[in-house]
């Protein structure tokens, strides 16, 4: 049984949203609104709204009767919940309550011309999952609402949800609970952070940032986290992410939200445990143990607070360290799809006929290509729209050929990607990727798909953290209006090899 309550109202201001994804899409509208204007359906641009767009939806407003129908519907939500209602109306939405708060929703926007925010809590499962969204309109040729555009986000904290209590708490793989002794705590690089924070809590006050010294703390620096606290409402940012775990997670959240952390229960025992110190002004021991990579990796953290000048609490420092079983790499061998590509390089061929692409999601992408020949002539950048990709959209990059001399220039690079290796090109050169080996290669794909005006397909194994990491692409040229190359797309997928694939043999 699922119990819904949802409210909606009219946006003032942006500070009304915690999200700041839905923060980000608000001050998108408003700059195109600079004009008094409302903004027209081009401010949906993947280039600018980035990965946005996974969360994006957009409505076509019909009256007489007023409907709304989906023409995108957001890939990340459509995972989540199960369904996508692509083309279809909002009253064709399966659940009766969620129904009815969208379409008024909707209905207070279109007839409004107003930005509005909605939050939605519904009961699943004995838990309470809360949403957060954005709603802003777009005009029409004759300037009326002809389009609504809507970010929704997952998991945002309930807000009358109960202060942390010095007694502790849990989730399902992680607990956390106040320390007050180094010997509590299980590494030593831990028990000498909390030793080192109790020696400068003189009088029972916590230490200020001035605790966070380079010099006295050494190779502690590599795995610590310092988290601002801002109020009203309450979140946590990162000013320094540990370079450490940021190399291993291939993510760096410096400057970002704790409620920006994709996976949702991390995201909520993380904000747990810091809103825990806050209101206890104790350190706290924290453990987690989560599957990455093959391997149950457990890790131990301690959360401790600093004090701000005026002797309230302003940051969180924090010391995080990993317990990775420490195995020798093993190479694996191939599953049957991949047979004959594994010396490690990767092979490139053009595409014949299809067939030989394995991942649904590169065979979708190649044939949303064919899809878009028109008259012998080849697709143009217009088709890099969510509304072709959709959900493919985190695993594309959009590359642009520029000539005298040919350079390659990354305007949208696999937000995929980009995590996994802690590395965004977006905005910059193929020939300035960091490994100049890989740099040239893609350069000399990306020369012969500009020559021939032919798409081509990739595939590559690599060894990653004691897993075979299988990445397959498919690279399509799109035409410029003088008939020649001017952009390239390609969509890059990866499959780790499951423990189906025994290992066979170890490295040296």
């Amino acid at each position: 049984m699922q119990q819904t309550t949802s409210r909606w109202e009219a946006i003032e201001t942006p500070a009304q949203l915690k999200d700041v994804r839905l923060r980000m899409l608000l001050a998108h509208w408003t700059e195109a609104a600079a004009d008094g204007r409302m903004p027209t359906p081009d401010i949906i641009d993947p280039i600018k709204l980035g990965d946005l767009m996974g969360w994006l939806f957009v409505y076509e407003v019909e009256r007489d009767p007023m409907r709304f129908r989906y023409l995108v519907y957001g890939p990340k939500i459509a995972r989540r919940i199960g369904f996508d209602l692509t083309g279809k109306y909002v009253h064709d939405h399966p659940i009766a309550e969620a129904r009815e708060a969208i379409a008024r929703l909707l209905t207070a926007v279109a007839t409004s011309g107003r930005p509005h925010r909605g939050v939605s809590t519904r009961r699943i499962l004995d838990r309470d999952a809360t949403t957060e969204a954005v709603v802003v309109p777009l005009a029409g040729p004759d300037g009326s609402v002809r389009q609504l555009l809507a970010l929704q986000t997952y998991d945002v904290p309930s807000e009358d949800e109960a202060p942390a209590t010095a007694s502790g708490g849990s989730t399902e793989k992680s607990r956390w609970m106040p320390v007050d002794d180094p010997a509590e705590l299980r590494d030593e690089r831990l028990q000498r952070m909390l030793a080192h924070w109790t020696e400068a809590a003189t009088g029972g006050a916590p230490p200020t940032q001035a605790l966070v010294d380079p010099a006295k703390l050494g190779d502690l620096m590599d795995w610590l986290f310092v988290y601002q606290v801002e109020r009203d409402p309450l979140r946590f940012r990162y000013i320094v992410h540990s370079p450490k775990i940021a190399l291993r997670m291939g993510a760096d959240f410096t400057g970002r939200y704790v409620d920006e952390i994709p996976n949702a229960e991390a995201r909520e025992a993380v904000g747990k445990v810091l809103a825990a110190v806050l209101a206890t002004a104790r350190p706290h021991r924290f453990e987690s143990t989560r599957r990455f990579m093959g391997h149950d990796v457990a890790t131990e953290v301690v959360v401790m607070p600093l004090a701000g000048p005026g002797g309230g609490i302003d940051r969180l420092l924090a010391l995080q360290v990993y317990d990775v079983p420490d195995a020798k790499p093993k190479i694996r061998p191939p599953s049957e799809k991949f047979t004959g590509n594994w010396a490690g390089k990767p092979i490139h061929t053009p595409i014949e006929d299809g067939s030989q692409l394995k991942d649904i999601r590169i065979r979708l992408a190649y044939a949303r290509w064919l899809a878009g020949i028109r008259d012998g002539r080849l697709p143009s950048k217009d088709l890099v729209d969510p509304a072709t990709f959709g959900d493919l959209m985190g695993w594309l990059a959009l590359y642009r050929v520029e000539r005298d001399p040919r350079r390659y220039l990354y305007l949208i690079y696999s937000e995929k990607f980009a995590l996994r290796h802690n590395l965004d090109m977006t905005g910059r050169y193929v020939d300035e990727y960091p490994d100049q080996k890989r740099a040239e290669a893609i350069t000399a794909i990306l020369d012969m798909i500009v020559d021939t005006r032919r798409p081509r397909h990739g595939v590559s194994p690599r060894w990653m953290a004691d897993r075979v990491i299988v990445t397959e692409a498919v690279m399509m040229p799109l035409e410029g209006p003088d008939g020649s190359i001017d952009h390239v797309v390609a969509v890059q997928v990866l499959e780790e090899l499951d423990d189906a694939d025994a290992p066979t043999r170890e490295v040296d």
